[in-house]
């Protein structure tokens, strides 16, 4: 396994590439808000003995570590990751509100999945059916098929795909770096253009 295999001074180099810039939410796109998407990706990990409810991911009902991720609009980038807590200490509106929202400016906005409602600085999904509303939401479903599209390519790292096996104290290290290294792909084949 290679997280095991890679030494920690080859992974704090890898973690240190300055890919992912919260700049480019502005790259191909002028809108105030929202300027990125993001969501929350689990990673599991052997469970605990004696059990921790704090790492209980309500994703694939086990033990895990939650990091979040938003991505551009305008591009399909990564420009931010965050977190890396116990899956169970943090809702997903909880851990956002931690982590992206603190580095976004007051009258900024990240667009997210229905799990984030509950804080107007979030712009989520709308209810009803109007041609706005629907046309919004048609929008909505784009913005996280191509976030989870990215997901899908951090995984592609078998390390982040599966069980997480490694020393838990690496976990952030790990992906950081693979978070990174998928941002370069990212810069070199961009995912389908949305705007």
């Amino acid at each position: 396994m290679w997280s095991i295999g890679v030494s920690n001074a080859v992974l704090t180099i890898l973690a240190s590439m300055d890919q992912i810039c919260f700049e480019d939410r502005w790259v191909n796109w002028d809108i105030l808000a929202p300027s990125m998407y993001g969501d929350g990706v689990d990673i599991p990990v052997p469970e605990s003995r004696p059990l921790d409810t704090g790492l209980f991911s309500h994703k694939f009902k086990h033990a895990g570590y939650r990091f979040q991720v938003a991505t551009a609009i305008g591009t399909s980038r990564i420009v931010f990751i965050g977190g890396g807590t116990p899956c169970g200490l943090h809702n997903d509106l909880d851990q956002v509100q931690k982590t992206v929202l603190l580095d976004l400016e007051e009258d900024k906005q990240v667009a997210a999945d229905r799990g984030y409602v509950g804080d107007v600085r979030v712009i989520t999904k709308l209810k009803g059916s109007s041609p706005d509303i629907i046309k919004h939401n048609k929008n909505w479903n784009l913005l996280g098929s191509r976030h989870e599209t990215v997901n899908k390519r951090m995984k592609d790292f078998r390390v982040l795909a599966g069980l997480f096996r490694g020393r838990r104290e690496r976990i952030n290290l790990i992906f950081t770096a693979v978070a990174q290294i998928t941002n370069v792909k990212l810069r070199r084949e961009p995912l389908f253009d949305i705007t």
